[in-house]
């Protein structure tokens, strides 16, 4: 598993290549390599399978333009010209080596997506290496929530490594809910962090005396969620006939 991340992190600073050399591409690094980098006390700890990359809308044409030219192959077709940059979630493309790269706009499809302003994710952003080379990822409260949309909003079942991701930020010191619940709201997401959350708590049972788990407890009871984002956080679990 830590050889294919390996690989992984080699194709990154290929990717930064490309993307330089085609006159610069304004990305952030998601999920795998960034939490692993940033969030773990020793990255061998986070295992990925493929590559997350966050791409400014404006430059979302030249990255992928730059990824097919060094062999990367969308796998869905965009459905009009600039349908990518102005309304998808992302695109995913395969290499010929089998490495996948996931092109983002924003960080879940369906409405929860549009709601995000993406401005925000690029401000104050995070610096990591690899072999040398800086990327630059979400901030921690960013990433925590990102754990909790790609959990809630981004699959039909809770991925069990984005909870485990979650679980993580939920404890550390610097991200109780006076942090991340006022983002929630202005994302209009609290639907989403109240769920991730219950969710969390019921998969690892955490002891009640651990002050950490207990914010979120007393948050979790107290916290007002409007009845109609609940109901449209589940249909966009939903099958969807169109690809996403």
């Amino acid at each position: 598993a830590m050889r294919w991340c390996v690989h992984l992190e080699a194709r990154l600073v290929e990717v930064q290549q490309w993307f330089d050399e085609a006159g610069g591409v304004e990305m952030r690094v998601l999920k795998g390599p960034a939490v692993a980098h940033l969030d773990e006390p020793d990255p061998a700890l986070r295992s990925f399978s493929d590559l997350d990359l966050l791409i400014a809308p404006h430059h979302l044409d030249r990255a992928m333009a730059a990824l097919g030219a060094h062999g990367a192959v969308r796998r869905i077709p965009q459905r009009r010209p600039g349908f990518d940059r102005r309304f998808g979630k992302g695109v995913g493309t395969t290499c010929a080596d089998g490495v996948e790269i996931d092109v983002h706009r924003t960080l879940v499809g369906r409405a929860h997506g549009f709601r995000i302003p993406v401005d925000d994710l690029f401000a104050a952003p995070e610096a990591f290496e690899v072999g040398g080379h800086r990327f630059w990822a979400l901030t921690r409260p960013h990433r925590a929530l990102h754990a909790a949309y790609h959990a809630m909003a981004g699959s039909p079942a809770p991925p069990l490594h984005s909870i485990r991701d979650l679980g993580g930020y939920l404890v550390h010191p610097d991200l109780g809910p006076d942090v991340l619940d006022p983002i929630a709201e202005r994302w209009r997401g609290r639907a989403v962090l109240a769920e991730a959350v219950a969710v969390t708590l019921a998969t690892f049972d955490p002891t009640a005396d651990e002050p950490a788990w207990q914010r979120w407890r007393d948050w979790l009871a107290t916290v007002e969620v409007d009845p109609a984002d609940t109901a449209l956080l589940a249909r966009g679990r939903e099958p969807s006939p169109w690809p996403l």
